[in-house]
């Protein structure tokens, strides 16, 4: 008992911990607001408190850390999107898709296919940036979701950079996944480290990978009439 009511106490300081950090990292005015404002992550809820999810909330403009006691786990590899009034709309850990009630999407089973992955399976791979959630520009109910994973576990690389697609307007708005695992790239690419950027005109997203080989970032644009690319660059020495 004793034990357990120090892991409690322990919990509820880091999340206050936690607050105070981001408070003073992003003030107000740069608060993320809309399809940024929920930071998710944790483990699932098979346990009581420490174990269990947290979420980070930023919409009203003040930094609110709650537990979530959600059943799909969001480890290392976490990524979350909302709608523009900050509602949740869904998350995945790079194995599951789940929807913005905790079950898991329509076709929303089976990311990154390897036996990496498989050794992960339910908890969510270890991999850092490897799922990054992107709107489609043409059409507001429509998502990418770019992810990779380890191919080769000799040099931990990832041989694909897949994307799926999730429709909003499927199974009653709660979504589903309609493309999944679709090939976009082959090579030596970084594992996780995906990374967006938004384009200059304000509508369209710049995509990024590592492809360690060639020394090239790799980049690929999300338009309205689809995804093109990739475009590769070199930048410093080998």
């Amino acid at each position: 008992m004793f034990a357990m009511a120090r892991k409690q106490v322990l919990a509820t300081c880091i999340r206050g911990i936690i607050a105070v950090c981001i408070s003073s990292t992003f003030p107000s005015p740069c608060v993320p607001q809309g399809m940024n404002n929920l930071w998710m992550g944790g483990k699932d809820g098979w346990a009581p408190i420490p174990f269990g999810g947290s979420t980070i909330d930023f919409y009203t403009g003040a930094v609110n850390v709650f537990y979530d006691n959600r059943p799909i786990e969001l480890y290392h590899t976490a990524a979350n999107i909302s709608d523009a009034i900050g509602n949740l709309l869904f998350y995945t850990n790079g194995v599951v898709v789940g929807n913005a009630l905790g079950d898991t999407m329509q076709n929303g089973m089976g990311l990154n296919p390897s036996i990496y992955t498989n050794n992960w399976y339910p908890d969510g791979l270890l991999l850092f940036q490897a799922n990054l959630i992107i709107p489609d520009p043409g059409n507001s109910t429509q998502n990418y979701l770019f992810h990779n994973t380890i191919d080769s576990l000799q040099n931990l690389t990832a041989k694909y950079l897949y994307i799926s697609k999730i429709d909003m307007t499927m199974d009653g708005g709660h979504g589903a996944v309609t493309t999944k695992n679709q090939v976009i790239h082959s090579g030596t690419l970084q594992n996780g480290h995906l990374t967006a950027v938004k384009h200059g005109n304000g509508r369209d997203w710049w995509v990024y990978a590592y492809d360690y080989v060639s020394n090239e970032f790799l980049r690929w644009l999300v338009e309205p009439a689809g995804i093109a690319g990739p475009f590769a660059q070199q930048v410093g020495v080998d």
